[in-house]
């Protein structure tokens, strides 16, 4: 493989890896890069090398696809008082929750308490939902 080539790196729909560049070690070739922002489980990976005539083209099988760690919740505030007839605002920290308007907006965390969705969730950061 021309270590020189210029790889092209993607998971899923969340865009590009940043930086990836090639190197061969242990008679193997690896191609490492930063992995976008993102969210979910069994995203597949694609992979070029524009370089190559034809344009090599690599697109993993279901049983090779990238997860991203899941949702943690630390803490949620306040953690007692609701009124039984809801619209109380619950603050949930964490993390992996993903970065707001990820995929121009299309994923939005969802939020439950028991077995009751919370309605009007607003993803503020990675680490925080209210």
């Amino acid at each position: 493989m021309d270590m020189s080539a210029n790889p092209h790196v993607s998971v899923g729909n969340f865009g590009s890896c940043a930086s990836p560049i090639i190197v061969a070690a242990d008679g193997a070739v690896k191609i490492i890069c930063e992995m976008p922002q993102g969210v979910g489980l069994g995203h597949p990976i694609h992979v070029s090398l524009a370089a190559h005539r034809p344009v090599l083209r690599y697109v993993s099988q279901e049983s090779v696809v990238f997860d991203y760690l899941p949702p943690r919740v630390e803490a949620i505030s306040p953690v007692s008082g609701f009124r039984r007839i809801g619209g109380d605002e619950v603050t949930v920290i964490g993390g992996n929750f993903g970065p707001p308007g990820l995929l121009n907006g299309r994923v939005h965390p969802r939020v439950f308490i028991g077995h009751s969705e919370c309605e009007h969730v607003q993803h503020l950061s990675d680490r925080e939902v209210v």
